[in-house]
């Protein structure tokens, strides 16, 4: 089966960016894929913005819900790894806006987290902060 996510460290910025594909099937890719980010967030060296873009995907509240919990569940997950320095999202759908302010709660350790409609907004708001 071909990859349904591609997560990669971006040159000459402090960003992890991980993008999952059309064919991304939330409860059978979501701990492969978190555990590629781990992977990558262990080799950097100062905090970095992981950055989730969702745009390819139709997200029920399960699937925000099964995502959330296991990206956040943990005290290894990779939204609270300590080379995360922001989760920002990729997506116009309110449901992950919602999902991401929801993160800053007791249940899932206060995440820090945004949501951005495209690419671009998210690494101008990284470019104006880093």
């Amino acid at each position: 089966m071909a990859q349904t996510y591609t997560t990669k460290k971006l040159p000459g910025v402090p960003v992890v960016y991980a993008t999952l594909h059309s064919d991304y099937v939330m409860e059978r890719d979501v701990a492969e894929s978190t555990r590629t980010a781990i992977a990558l967030l262990d080799r950097e060296t100062s905090p970095v913005f992981y950055i989730v873009d969702l745009t390819a995907l139709n997200l029920d509240l399960t699937d925000i819900m099964r995502g959330s919990n296991a990206a956040s569940g943990s005290d290894t997950s990779v939204y609270r790894h300590p080379m995360v320095r922001e989760v920002l999202f990729v997506s116009d759908e309110e449901i992950v806006a919602l999902s991401a302010a929801g993160l800053d709660s007791n249940a899932f350790g206060h995440v820090k987290a945004h949501t951005f409609p495209t690419r671009e907004a998210a690494l101008d708001y990284v470019h104006s902060v880093a």
